[in-house]
């Protein structure tokens, strides 16, 4: 009788964080099973196997080396490349450089388990991690349970966050649970193991410095933790400026201004500079993303937006960068700014109990129905990777719907046009792909398309086609220039490029079927 009171009462107690650790558990299982699926079809693109190259490299004794971007130490290699010939990789390389240092800090994981798929699946097992500290906090500052657990599944539900699992790796997801265990130790103040997620933050890539910059603002103003506060602003904001104006060096001109609409030059804000940037802003859709940034979480950030502070850098970076695509809700760029969102959605919930006060359980319930409906809707409508009702059948070669032979079908197409990944034409291409990758040895120099990047990204020479086409051993192009492989160039100097290498007495042609052609150079 005494066991059975004693189980009856750990139950309940303990029955929350049995339930996140479900949700944590599934959601890493499920995303990663799909992410790995569209490896295996595919549909992955080259950053993917541009970051892999370089944690190979890094495991292998050769410190963050590369020979294709988006980094900073690839680019140099990159500069080889035949730009006489291309003169559009050059806008390839310098709007993406990145510094990518957390390459070194995973590389002994990598060692052990040299695999793609051990990124894909770390991927996602960091992102739905990240829902443990976001459950620590909400509980510590709301007391509630049920409100945690709710914001937990909306968490995991997000669209900002789901665009992880449809774009390629990204070191990115090493910022998720960086940001959120660093918040949770601040407010438990363990100063030891916030300096390590600071650490590890900073070198994740070169802007999250401005991150750590405004977590110490945060702490400084609104926690009232003044040194550590400073402390903490200072070495984020001393991290940015060393990277972008030593390690980028003079390169930082023309990066800055080829990515973002703000002159680098203070001289330039002059005259109509500030109107050319208001209007840049006011154009760019930037009512409609600040807008779907707080919708998910039923604008219950806006109750209390001062955490909001440790994103905000990401979020005027997504409302400032030139491209359409930053400002794409669910967009891997929003990763960190979800964060933000989340932190300040917690504080907004614990001023409206607050306010409540008798009626906290009717506030309760009013918070967890708009969570989850706004939650819920938003996947559906908005998410990369919506919920969808579908005719779904597995193959031995992955998901088949209807007649197509594709990995997943979007809930809005319209909507999703920039992440609806590229479809294999049929099966019989994908054996040919197989095919085609078999017959590479492990240890030549390749240029090919983007699509097989992630599939060949285990070597020292690795090149994007048909950059270095006359310098690799072995070149694996489309024939014709189809949808599914994608290209960073244009169509006329690819079929040129394939058509110069049929002709070509240098080559040989090893296969040539389905839309493949495989060339190898002569000894």
């Amino acid at each position: 009788m005494t066991l059975q009171n004693a189980v009856a009462k750990t139950v309940p107690k303990h029955v929350h964080e049995a339930v996140l650790l479900s949700l944590v558990a599934g959601s890493a299982a499920i995303w990663s099973s799909l992410y790995v699926l569209r490896y295996n079809l595919f549909q992955l693109s080259s950053d993917t196997g541009a970051y892999e190259q370089l944690i190979w490299n890094t495991a292998n004794g050769r410190l963050l080396e590369g020979s294709i971007g988006p980094s900073w130490w690839a680019f140099r290699d990159a500069m080889v490349l035949p730009m006489h010939e291309f003169p559009e990789v050059s806008t390839i390389f310098l709007p993406t450089l990145h510094t990518n240092v957390v390459a070194v800090v995973f590389a002994p994981v990598y060692y052990v388990l040299p695999y793609t798929e051990t990124l894909l699946i770390t991927s996602m097992t960091l992102l739905s991690i990240g829902a443990i500290p976001l459950y620590l906090v909400c509980h510590r500052y709301t007391d509630s349970k049920n409100i945690s657990i709710v914001v937990v599944l909306s968490y995991l539900l997000s669209p900002g966050l789901h665009a992880a699992h449809i774009a390629d790796f990204n070191y990115l997801t090493f910022a998720v649970p960086s940001v959120l265990f660093a918040f949770y130790f601040m407010t438990r103040r363990r100063w030891v193991p916030f300096w390590a997620c600071v650490a590890l933050l900073l070198c994740v890539r070169e802007e999250m410095g401005l991150v750590v910059f405004g977590l110490g603002l945060y702490m400084f103003f609104f926690q009232k933790i003044r040194r550590t506060g400073l402390a903490t602003a200072l070495a984020g904001a001393c991290t940015f400026a060393f990277i972008y104006f030593v390690v980028f060096g003079n390169l930082v001109d023309n990066y800055l201004l080829n990515k973002f609409a703000i002159p680098l030059d203070p001289g330039a804000w002059a005259g109509s500079t500030g109107i050319v940037l208001a209007d840049h802003v006011h154009y760019s859709n930037a009512y409609a993303y600040l807008a779907s940034m707080f919708a998910h979480t039923g604008f219950l950030s806006a109750l209390s937006p001062a955490a909001l502070l440790v994103s905000l850098s990401e979020v005027a970076k997504n409302l400032l960068v030139t491209a359409d695509s930053y400002r794409i809700w669910y967009n891997h760029h929003q990763l960190v700014a979800v964060l933000g969102v989340y932190l300040s959605t917690i504080f907004g919930i614990k001023r409206a109990l607050d306010f409540a006060k008798h009626r906290r359980r009717a506030a309760t319930v009013c918070i967890i129905a708009v969570l989850i409906s706004c939650g819920l809707l938003s996947n559906t409508f908005a998410s990369a990777a919506p919920i969808k009702q579908a005719s779904v059948s597995i193959t031995d070669q992955g998901i088949e719907i209807g007649d197509r032979f594709v990995w997943w079908e979007f809930a809005n197409p319209a909507c999703c046009f920039d992440y609806q990944k590229y479809e294999l034409l049929s099966s019989a291409q994908f054996q040919t792909a197989r095919a085609a990758l078999s017959l590479i040895p492990t240890d030549a120099s390749v240029s090919t398309e983007i699509a097989f990047i992630s599939h060949l990204s285990q070597r020292t020479h690795l090149y994007h086609f048909p950059t270095m086409y006359d310098k690799a051993e072995y070149v694996l192009a489309g024939s014709e220039l189809q949808g599914w492989l994608g290209s960073y160039f244009p169509e006329d100097k690819h079929r040129e490029v394939v058509q110069m290498l049929r002709d070509s007495d240098r080559h040989e042609i090893l296969l040539d079927e389905n839309g493949l052609v495989l060339f190898r150079a002569v000894p």
